[in-house]
């Protein structure tokens, strides 16, 4: 599926939290602005070029999922990414921790 216009501008839910990319045969820190299902914000270490690819890891609770992260946009060491090659289980945690972490919405 390519990445729309439309999922580009779906909103994204504040979440505030710490996560981990793997760029450059090592795993970085990260802060995870906001999220939804297609993609998320970022603080990173690093300015990326557009289309680059990395894996982001999120924990939740117990639960550990990483991702493919592909760079729509990156300024100022902020970077937006999509997530490519999501599956049910992924989806699923990113749905808790979205509930998890928002007081105003619940997806």
């Amino acid at each position: 599926m390519s990445f729309t216009e439309t999922q580009r501008k779906r909103p994204r839910f504040q979440i505030n939290c710490e996560g981990y990319y793997f760029y450059q045969d090592k795993w970085e820190q990260c802060y995870i602005i906001d999220i939804n299902l297609d993609g998320a914000g970022l603080n990173t270490n690093h300015n990326f070029q557009n289309n680059e690819i990395f894996q982001l890891k999120i924990t939740f609770n117990t639960q550990e999922i990483i991702l493919e992260a592909e760079v729509m946009n990156s300024r100022n060491f902020k970077t937006g990414v999509k997530f490519n090659k999501l599956h049910y289980e992924e989806l699923a945690i990113i749905k808790m921790l979205i509930n998890a972490k928002t007081n105003r919405y619940k997806i």
